[in-house]
């Protein structure tokens, strides 16, 4: 299964996994209101301007991987000023 069809996600901790990088079309979760661990990979998975759309957030978020973000526009679409709920 994709990801990215399960757009009515409202929550996904994967803090005790194994990820190097998070699925592709992360972005389609735009309903998440909890994501524990985002993990930015250096191939081909999401990266961390996946979570503009994701304005629902709340909580914690931790990020690892961001000595793989390629370019500080990433950082900016990310959007992560903005989402209030975040700690």
């Amino acid at each position: 299964m994709e990801i990215g069809k399960l757009t009515c996600l409202r929550h996904l901790r994967i803090s005790e996994t194994r990820l190097r990088e998070m699925p592709l079309q992360m972005y389609r979760l735009k309903n998440l209101r909890t994501l524990s661990h985002f993990v930015v990979g250096k191939d081909s998975g999401s990266g961390i301007r996946d979570l503009k759309d994701m304005k629902q957030l709340q909580g914690t978020l931790l990020i690892s991987g961001l000595q793989n973000v390629i370019s500080f526009i990433d950082t900016v679409e990310a959007n992560l000023k903005d989402k209030k709920g975040l700690a």
